[in-house]
């Protein structure tokens, strides 16, 4: 860094711009890997054996939690599908899709449930209860954001 005198006499030094720009660039990074840091993106498949016509998705595991964005289910025969979020089989108290709890599966038997502004949020003891109206769920996806339960704000949208 250049030194500068300034009016009293007094010798600082001042940095150049060139200095200002690595140094703010160098924070600026930190603080986006310390802000990421502890932020897994996570995603699995399970296939139902034996096919049946409710699931329940297993939840985040103590000291976790998770931001789930997508659900995915596949059934054998065309059905309406309906998800909860609940903590055991058969709960159906609280609907986790928007603006319903229910989808009609198409010709191939798919449904997808997505999930913005942590509408499908879920902390230990949580989980995702799906359930059909006809025919069996054959396989589960579902994909989330998982973070430590006291830095959960990270995966808040």
């Amino acid at each position: 860094m250049p030194a500068v005198t300034i009016q009293g006499g007094m010798r600082v030094e001042i940095p150049n711009q060139e200095e200002i720009g690595r140094v703010v660039g160098d924070t600026w990074d930190q603080r986006e890997r310390t802000a990421a840091r502890g932020v897994k993106w996570m995603d699995f498949a399970i296939p139902i054996q034996p096919a049946a016509a409710s699931f329940l998705v297993p939840g985040p595991e103590e000291g976790y939690a998770w931001s789930g964005k997508i659900l995915s289910v596949t059934t054998s025969a065309a059905a309406t599908i309906a998800c909860y979020k609940a903590s055991s089989t058969g709960q159906t108290a609280r609907p986790l899709a928007q603006p319903v709890a229910t989808v009609a599966v198409n010709s191939v038997n798919i449904a997808v449930f997505t999930w913005s502004s942590n509408q499908g949020f879920l902390q230990h003891g949580q989980s995702i209860y799906v359930q059909t109206s006809t025919g069996n769920l054959v396989t589960v996806y579902l994909a989330a954001e998982e973070a430590i339960a006291e830095q959960a704000y990270k995966i808040f949208d």
